[in-house]
C-alpha cells in the first residue's frame, strides 16, 4: 500500500495524462476480493440504513 502511495504522489508531479495511467494501472492491481468486501459492506450499510428509516 505505501508503494501505491508513493506512486501516486509522484504522478501528481508529471502530467495529467499519467495520472489518469497510474490511476487504473492501480485499480488493475487491487485485488478483486478487496473490491467485493468493499461492495459487501456498503451494501449492508444500504439495507441496515433502510431497515433503521422502516422501523422508525
Amino acid at each position: 500500500m505505501k508503494k501505491l502511495l508513493i506512486l501516486l504522489i509522484i504522478a501528481i508531479d508529471k502530467s495529467p495524462l499519467f495520472v489518469v495511467w497510474n490511476f487504473i494501472s492501480i485499480q488493475r492491481i487491487l485485488d478483486d476480493a478487496l473490491i467485493e468486501l468493499i461492495l459487501y459492506f456498503h451494501v449492508n450499510l444500504l439495507i441496515n440504513y433502510y431497515l433503521i428509516l422502516i422501523f422508525l
